[in-house]
């Protein structure tokens, strides 16, 4: 159950802006520009009159608490309320002159709303906080002497499950936003932008359900047990 909290922790972007790839292969989603659209050197054209080198090769990776911008070799770490940071990285793809409006793409912006509006924690942070309250519950009844031990039994039972039940929930919640991220972004770009599923992160949250799953199997195995010989001491066999 420490493991799960900490897994958590690494899936979490930093707060503060760094220069660093120690969350930069941990993330929930990544947008790219797709380098086989017809697009593209439009995209190439449109940042270097911006004066944006290399910026048709940026990648944006999202999480739960912030994302990372990765432009060549250079990755920059930052809280998903800190992307102003970023300055302006949109670029237009085309122009209408019946009215003069533009339509504008741009990678940062995408990676802000997916991390802001889309995916959020809240249910895997409530679990986490349940199962810190399960630890102590299930270190209570090893301590011998204590009193109400039936009534912390009774309490394991009920919440080992309900934890087991957050958190796929939270595990699901997540895989579905991950793959309508990607697949609204590609199809509503035609292609032009590239979205891949971050696999660390899904496996940081499918393998801790595992364990929580196992958890509530031995906590009702250990109560139907102890049912067992509170019925055989009522009533003995013969």
């Amino acid at each position: 159950m420490i493991l799960t909290t900490v897994w958590f922790a690494l899936k979490r972007m930093p707060r503060s802006t760094t220069q660093s790839s120690t969350y930069s292969s941990i993330y929930l989603i990544k947008y790219q520009f797709n380098k086989s659209s017809s697009l593209y050197p439009l995209i190439k054209s449109n940042y270097a009159k911006k004066n944006l080198t290399d910026y048709e090769s940026l990648k944006v990776t999202s999480g739960y608490m912030g994302i990372c911008v990765h432009l060549k070799d250079d990755i920059t770490c930052t809280s998903k309320s800190n992307v102003s940071q970023f300055g302006q990285t949109s670029i237009p793809l085309y122009t209408s002159s019946s009215n003069s409006s533009s339509t504008d793409i741009d990678l940062v912006r995408l990676g802000s709303e997916f991390s802001n509006e889309i995916n959020h924690p809240y249910v895997l942070i409530a679990t986490i906080i349940l199962t810190l309250i399960l630890f102590l519950t299930l270190l209570y009844i090893t301590v011998p002497g204590l009193p109400m031990k039936t009534i912390v039994n009774k309490i394991n039972l009920v919440l080992a499950p309900a934890i087991t039940l957050l958190w796929g929930l939270g595990s699901m919640w997540a895989h579905v936003a991950q793959h309508a991220g990607k697949n609204l972004v590609q199809s509503a770009s035609m292609d032009i932008v590239m979205a891949h599923v971050g696999r660390k992160a899904a496996a940081m949250t499918w393998t801790p359900f595992s364990f929580f799953l196992i958890i509530t199997i031995g906590i009702v195995a250990l109560h139907l047990r102890d049912l067992k010989r509170q019925i055989e001491e009522v009533d003995p066999k013969v």
